[in-house]
């Protein structure tokens, strides 16, 4: 079965939907493993490499929210929920228009260690006001992700697999937020 790693395809997504003045893209020194560097190597004045420093990233990514723009930072799960809990929690308060995207999520990261793993984001995301969450399972619904994180007035965390999923033979269903679609059952439980 054809597989494709949606991971890979964050740079392209953000060329393809993000094409205005208004979109910032955050990276905490992980851009080559989430392919955000696509975006800033096209617009590098609306890229900011914040080196290893989550905390400080959330309080620009709102701080940008506040002054109209949209951010969207982009790192491992672990680092986007629960490094910078108190800036994000924060950000969720004031409904601050901002765009979390977490790759590697649960144990995607399993050689780096527990360190990296982020087998709570959606429980420290889900508990957040005003925080809606995405979780697509494909292609179609990780662009279709990124469109309606556009559209959303309020923080916006979608997670990403680092891993390969199956590229199903089903046709595309537009993501409509907090409706599930049952792209595939092959059997009765």
């Amino acid at each position: 079965m054809e597989q494709v790693c949606l991971r890979a395809n964050i740079g392209d997504i953000l060329l393809e939907v993000a094409q205005n003045n208004k979109i910032f893209v955050l990276d905490t020194d992980l851009a080559k493993s989430t392919t955000a560097i696509k975006y800033g190597n096209k617009y590098p004045e609306h890229f900011l490499e914040m080196g290893i420093a989550e905390q400080s990233t959330m309080s620009v990514a709102t701080g940008l929210a506040i002054e109209g723009k949209i951010p969207f930072y982009i790192s491992f799960a672990m680092f986007v929920t629960g490094t910078e809990w108190t800036q994000l929690r924060q950000a969720c308060y004031s409904k601050a228009n901002i765009k979390i995207v977490g790759t590697h999520p649960g144990v995607d990261d399993g050689p780096d260690g527990a360190s990296h793993h982020a087998n709570e984001d959606i429980a420290l995301t889900r508990v957040l006001p005003e925080m809606t969450i995405l979780v697509p399972s494909s292609l179609d619904e990780l662009k279709d992700a990124f469109k309606q994180a556009l559209t959303i007035e309020g923080p916006v965390y979608i997670r990403v697999a680092r891993g390969n999923v199956p590229v199903l033979d089903v046709p595309h269903v537009p993501v409509e937020v907090g409706k599930a679609i049952t792209k595939y059952d092959d059997g009765d439980d």
